[in-house]
């Protein structure tokens, strides 16, 4: 599907020709995002980070702080806004370029 008009760029690229370089600097958070429940925040972490070469523990770190986020709560215990606080705190440090993102939020207008 072709659009009519405008166009939308992400990272700089026309979305239609994004590529593995540009998608390892995403991050996503769903608000309907599964968590595995049986495990606790700290093991959620152990299990994401393997997952990127470029995952910033002090990013990682810090957001669990800054979040008020317990290591030792396992993740079904967790209400609504706490997982999706979760959910937040696991997209930013693993995509290279996420931190500058969130550091600069910005919204573009539409063309």
């Amino acid at each position: 599907m072709r659009p009519d008009a405008g166009e939308a760029r992400i990272l700089g690229v026309d979305s239609r020709e994004l590529g593995a370089a540009e998608y390892a600097r995403i991050g996503y958070v769903s608000e309907n995002q599964k968590l595995p429940g049986g495990l606790t925040l700290a093991q959620f972490f152990d299990y994401l980070r393997p997952f990127y070469a470029t995952w910033d523990r002090a990013l990682e770190t810090e957001m669990r702080e800054r979040l008020d986020l317990p290591a030792s709560q396992k993740l079904k215990h967790l209400s609504h806004g706490m997982r999706m606080k979760v959910c937040l705190a696991a997209a930013l440090p693993g995509p290279a370029g996420a931190r500058r993102a969130a550091e600069r939020p910005r919204c573009a207008g539409a063309r």
